[in-house]
C-alpha cells in the first residue's frame, strides 16, 4: 500500500496538474458514497453540496466556464454525537476541501492526500469489521483483501488515463467509471 501511494505522489508532482486533478477528482467520487450512507443512518449531511463540488471539477476540467460553489467544511462535518461511520464522513469532507481548492491553486501533496485517505478509510474499515487487533502481521492481511486490491488498482487505471494529456473522452471515461463506486463495495460498519 505504502508503495503505491509514492507512486501517486510522484505521479501528482510530474503529470499534468489537470490530469491529476481528474485523478484526485475520481477518488472523490468513490469516497462520496461512504458521505452520503452516513448521512442517510443518521438523517443529516451536506452529499449535495459536495456532488457540486465533484460537478465543479469535471466542469473545469471539460473547459467550461464555472465558479466554484460556496462550501463551508464545518458544515460538511458530521455533529458531535457519534455517528456509525462519522470519521470516515470527516474524512471525505476533508478531501472535498482539499479537491475544491486544487483548480485555483495546485498541490500535488493534496492530490496524495486524497487517494491515500481512500486507502485508509478501507483499512480502518477492515480492521473493524475483520475484528483485528492493530500489528503487523494484520496490516498483511488487510493490505491484501480484495478492496484494497480493488481500489490499488482502480487507482492504477486512473493513474494510466491522466498519464498524458487528457482528453475530453477520456476524462469522461474517468468520471463515469468512478461515479456510484464506494470504495467500501457491499462493507459497512459492525
Amino acid at each position: 500500500m505504502l508503495k503505491h501511494v509514492a507512486k501517486v505522489e510522484v505521479a501528482a508532482a510530474t503529470y499534468s496538474e489537470r490530469g491529476m486533478i481528474a485523478f484526485a477528482a475520481a477518488c472523490c467520487e468513490r469516497q462520496l458514497p461512504v458521505y452520503e450512507r452516513v448521512g442517510a443512518v443518521a438523517e443529516w449531511g451536506h452529499s449535495e453540496t459536495l456532488r457540486k463540488i465533484l460537478n465543479y471539477v469535471w466542469s473545469w476540467l471539460s473547459e467550461e466556464e464555472v465558479s466554484p460553489p460556496v462550501y463551508d467544511f464545518d458544515e460538511a462535518i458530521p455533529p458531535d454525537e457519534p455517528v456509525e461511520g462519522g470519521d470516515a464522513a470527516m474524512n471525505v469532507a476533508g478531501m472535498f476541501d482539499l479537491l475544491l481548492k486544487l483548480p485555483a491553486d495546485y498541490d500535488a501533496q493534496s492530490v496524495g492526500w486524497v487517494a491515500e485517505n481512500g486507502l485508509n478509510l478501507l483499512d480502518a474499515l477492515l480492521y473493524e469489521v475483520l475484528d483485528l487487533k492493530i500489528n503487523s502481521a494484520n496490516d498483511e492481511v488487510v493490505h491484501n483483501h480484495e478492496l484494497i486490491k480493488l481500489e490499488i488498482g482502480r487507482q492504477e487505471q486512473d493513474l494510466s488515463l491522466v498519464r498524458d494529456a487528457l482528453t475530453a473522452n477520456e476524462c469522461f471515461q474517468l468520471r463515469q467509471q468512478s461515479v456510484g463506486r464506494s470504495i467500501f463495495g457491499k462493507l459497512w460498519y459492525p
